[in-house]
C-alpha cells in the first residue's frame, strides 16, 4: 500500500473528506476550520477560523467554503 509521506494535527474532528489538488490538501471539518496544507510537506499554508468547517469548491484563485450558518466565503 501506499506509504505516509507526512503527519500535520490541525485540531478538531476532521469529519469531512480532504479535498486534494496538484499542490495542496485542503483538511476541513468541525472546530478545525479549513487548513490548506502544502501536499509535499504537509505544512499549513494557512486556515480560517473554526467556524468555517467545509471546502465547497477549489480553482486556481479562489477556495468557496461554508460556515456552520450556511454562509459561503
Amino acid at each position: 500500500g501506499p506509504a505516509v509521506a507526512w503527519r500535520t494535527v490541525v485540531g478538531g474532528v476532521l469529519n469531512r473528506p480532504p479535498l486534494v489538488t496538484a499542490d495542496s490538501v485542503y483538511a476541513a471539518g468541525d472546530g478545525a476550520g479549513v487548513a490548506r496544507l502544502d501536499l509535499r510537506t504537509g505544512d499549513v499554508r494557512w486556515r480560517t477560523d473554526a467556524r468555517t468547517d467545509r471546502v465547497l469548491a477549489v480553482s486556481e484563485e479562489f477556495v468557496f467554503a461554508r460556515d456552520r450558518a450556511g454562509n459561503t466565503q
